[in-house]
């Protein structure tokens, strides 16, 4: 073992757990939300530290159900069924003493896929939450702790250790080892999710989680990758089935630009990639219609090659929950690649192409791009990954291709070929081989494809053999990717279907035997320029700076250092190939996007505000004015509901219903940011203000975001009572991209929409409940602001076209659109709109509500429209946290006027 990595990563595992504790994002503190909170206050294990809180509620706020081994009454009081499944949830290392938000998620979803099973979450807090050594040294003794519990349930409940799952987290995972080593007989299976790897990489199998601990043990391994010679997963293959999503080391959206888009600090990437094993566990739970598979191979770069895409002899398996025992075989290496957010599951295809020399390709290392055609859908470009950098001639390559979305039944595929490879090698090679070659003609090389076979990994359909008749040439100038080469392509074409079913793809007949790709060089040089000449300008530009060039150097490196870095954080432009460097190096990209990102600096103003809010939410003594941490929703997702004040209201009149969705371009934001303004909102509007999270991208897309808001209608519906306001008298207030989901949400629940999985009875009676929208510099046209980011070169490191999956899917998310489709007999069901923007708005132009506006007015739909002077995007919605705000008093004069005309308050 490394001992200055191990320190090192120790380091940055304590200093992730303190930042977690200091933003409050994705944990919470025993005694005030969480779903566990009262663990630490009841119940105690045969060693006083190890805590069984059975779970019998999907409401996760409500206290659990301690067990005790010796302790009969607590089995009646909990209602435990020894019949049923008994499975045990086991967290791992913390240095925070939270349970995280993960807990909620996994617990929620084992709930509801075994609603009669008894769920158990072990808590060994006290002593997980010590320096990782200590934590280690003491995994032994709580799983020996485990299995004195259920040892001590045979004896008295004749408890099945068949229907006995365990299911550890990181060091975790280990726990759950120890309890199987120990426990008197065999349990049924433990799940290892990314078992921890420092102290257990290489150690015997009696000391970490093995495959003898259970009669059925599958590991998923998500963050293998080693830094400084130690990785934070375990790499080694420790259990009957060991699945590696996307080869155990980098996964989809836990890139440095992705993570810190949302969360804003680099310690969440780290854990990003080490708790995708648990939100794939929970997916596995939740998305029975399409389940991952995972494909067993001897190592990464072999599946990555595609070769590894059989079922046969159980060479296949779904992942997570939904895995299948399988005939005892001990470490057996499975691989899969998965999407970015959930539903993680995609389809994978083998493409077999017999490629054959031709014409000065003997080095040929060329970039391929492949487009299925499918039954049910298209794909995009997929860019085909050449594992080894180069093709094999006069021999069969195999690749895999990935793609996010059922296709359906293979129809068409659409090949092209790039010449050769775009990394910096090649390009160095082509550099040097043009421009210090002039008098000699650079070759053209060609390749021949005479077979290409396709197979999809899921289905395990093949398509027939292929074989090319004819030679085919395609030039198409505009596709370059790089000056060096010329694109070509070929296009196949399905001729027939075998039994309605496998699509066989076949290429246009004709006389030849051969189907050839060419790629070709550019002359960037003129043979006429001599070297002499070149020598002499070198000279020039050496001899004659001065210090105007030395300031325009200057003057152009700042603006393009920061705009690349800020592509590099947040996406680069989307063009295949090279073509994303040259469109990012553009003049006028570089410096509009500079000047995008130095406006930001100005959010440095709200420093003071920032810590007043935060104090605000941390004082206990504030808990008096609103309801914390509430939970609702499918997704378990939190809210906060703020009481009205007092004074001159009676209390047995409920009182009316805002509801805030705050904004954050789709991708940050949480509720926590918004106490003082839902604080000051329900005090200056006399009504209960409720402030929920949602999913951001990547966590969700936009339709999932349009769900959990719908979720949080149904919630006030179901616990109007409860809280006293009237659930029927509701009206949403959205800031930015909050005024949009408002928007949008409210025209999904008129048009009775099935992607929000609620009754058509019940979004009938939100509809009816919800009086009216305010929008505050609300964005309600996509490809108009699209447009608008493209003017200020910031659409790339926009979350919006990914959160919306694509420019594509722009008007179904555009609530302009959704009017304009509309029925009279809908259009009469919209409730009134209160418009309000700012005329210094230069995140979202002023224009986005004058428009929107216009239409309704054109639709005959209620609205008002205020544009308040010299307000920015920004102010419009921090100056609603203070009174001392410059703009408070003029922005809640419009709300509250038009507020009281929409709940009928006035």
């Amino acid at each position: 073992m490394n001992h200055k990595a191990l320190l090192l990563w120790i380091f940055l595992q304590c200093a992730a757990a303190l930042f977690s504790s200091v933003l409050g994002e994705n944990a919470v503190l025993k005694g005030e939300d969480s779903v566990l909170d009262e663990l630490s206050t009841d119940g105690r294990g045969s060693h006083g530290t190890v805590k069984y809180n059975m779970r019998k509620s999907l409401d996760l706020e409500r206290e659990g159900c301690y067990l005790q081994a010796g302790n009969k009454g607590r089995l009646d009081e909990c209602g435990f069924n020894a019949t049923a499944k008994t499975i045990f949830i086991i967290h791992g290392w913390t240095m925070s003493g939270m349970f995280e938000s993960w807990m909620h998620k996994l617990v929620s979803a084992v709930m509801q896929r075994e609603s009669k099973a008894n769920v158990v979450v072990v808590d060994w807090m006290s002593m997980a939450q010590q320096l990782y050594p200590d934590a280690v040294n003491h995994t032994q003794n709580v799983g020996m702790d485990i299995a004195t519990m259920l040892n001590w349930l045979q004896d008295e409940q004749q408890l099945l250790l068949q229907n006995v799952h365990l299911i550890g987290y990181s060091l975790g995972a280990h726990v759950a080892g120890y309890a199987g080593t120990y426990v008197r007989g065999t349990i049924g299976r433990i799940t290892g999710l990314d078992p921890a790897g420092p102290m257990f990489e290489g150690v015997a199998e009696q000391k970490r989680l093995s495959p003898d601990d259970a009669d059925f043990v599958d590991v998923l391994h998500t963050y293998t990758r080693e830094a400084l010679g130690v990785s934070i997963g375990i790499q080694q293959p420790i259990g009957d089935i060991d699945i590696y999503p996307n080869g155990g080391e980098v996964q989809p959206g836990c890139a440095l630009g992705d993570v810190l888009a949302v969360a804003g600090n680099f310690m969440e990437v780290m854990k990003c990639e080490h708790e995708r094993a648990v939100h794939l566990f929970v997916d596995s739970l939740m998305n029975k219609e399409h389940m991952s598979f995972a494909y067993q191979c001897t190592g990464p770069d072999r599946f990555k090659k595609g070769i590894c895409l059989s079922c046969r002899k159980n060479r296949c398996n779904n992942i997570g929950y939904n895995t299948r025992k399988m005939r005892k075989r001990r470490n057996s290496k499975m691989y899969l690649k998965t999407r970015a957010n959930t539903p993680f599951g995609g389809y994978h295809y083998q493409m077999k192409m017999h490629v054959f020399n031709r014409k000065q390709a003997d080095s040929a290392d060329p970039t391929f791009h492949v487009k299925l055609y499918g039954a049910h859908n298209d794909t995009a470009n997929i860019f085909v990954d050449v594992h080894d950098d180069t093709i094999g001639l006069n021999l069969t390559n195999t690749f895999l291709v990935f793609t996010e979305n059922d296709i359906g039944d293979l129809l068409k595929i659409r090949l092209s070929w790039e010449g050769e490879s775009e990394s910096w090698n090649s390009v160095w090679k082509n550099i040097k081989k043009t421009f210090w070659a002039w008098n000699t003609k650079p070759p053209k090389p060609m390749l021949e494809v005479r077979r290409i076979r396709v197979k999809a990994g899921e289905t395990q359909k093949k398509s027939r053999q292929i074989q090319p008749q004819r030679e085919l040439h395609f030039s198409s100038e505009s596709l370059n990717v790089w000056p060096f080469a010329k694109q070509r392509d070929f296009v196949s074409n399905p001729t027939r279907t075998l039994g309605g079913k496998v699509a066989v793809i076949s290429y246009f007949s004709a006389t030849s035997h051969s189907l050839s790709l060419m790629g070709h060089d550019y002359d960037l040089q003129s043979p006429d320029v001599q070297k002499g000449d070149t020598h002499s300008k070198m000279s020039v530009l050496k001899y004659h700076m001065s210090l105007p060039v030395v300031v325009g150097v200057l003057l152009v490196g700042f603006p393009y250092s920061i705009s690349l870095a800020a592509q590099w954080l947040y996406g680069w432009p989307n063009k295949p190939g090279y073509k994303k460097y040259i469109e990012a190096l553009k003049p006028r990209r570089i410096y509009c996007l500079t000047r995008a990102v130095l406006e930001t600096l100005k959010y440095l103003q709200y420093g003071r505000l920032y810590f007043q809010w935060k104090s605000w939410y941390k004082n206990d003594k504030n808990r008096k004015h609103y309801e914390k941490g509430i939970t609702f929703g499918r997704r378990g997702n939190k809210l906060d509901l703020y009481h009205p004040p007092h004074e001159g209201r009676s209390k047995d009149v409920p009182a009316p219903l805002v509801v805030f969705i705050y904004g954050g371009a789709w991708g940050s934001g949480e509720r926590s940011i918004y106490c003082l303004l839902a604080r000051q909102m329900a005090e200056e509007l006399s009504a209960t203000v409720i402030c929920p999270d949602y999913c951001i991208y990547p966590k969700g897309n936009v339709l999932a975001m349009v769900q959990d808001i719908a979720d949080c209608l149904v919630w006030a519906q179901e616990s109007g009572h409860k809280f006293n306001f009237d659930k029927d008298n509701i009206v949403l207030i959205g800031h930015s991209a909050g005024a949009h989901l408002c928007a949008l949400t409210t025209l999904f629940l008129i048009d009775a929409r099935e992607e929000l999985f609620i009754e058509a009875s019940k979004q009938t009676d939100i509809t009816k409940a919800v009086k009216g929208v305010i929008g505050l510099s609300g964005v309600y046209n996509i490809m108009d602001h699209y447009e608008h980011e493209q003017k200020r070169a910031v659409e790339y490191i926009s979350t919006m076209h990914k959160a919306m999956n694509g420019v594509k899917n722009f008007p179904y998310y555009s609530p302009t659109h959704l009017l304009k489709e509309f029925s009279q007999d809908k259009l009469d069901r919209v409730p009134p709109f209160a418009l309000l923007h700012g005329t210094s708005d230069i995140i979202v132009p002023v224009e986005s509500s004058t428009k929107f506006s216009e239409l309704l007015t054109w639709l005959s739909i209620k609205v008002s429209l205020y544009l308040l002077p010299r307000v920015d995007h920004t102010e419009m919605v921090t100056d609603l946290m203070a009174t001392d705000r410059r703009f408070y008093h003029p922005i809640y004069s419009c709300i509250k006027q038009e507020y009281r005309k929409l709940s009928g308050t006035c």
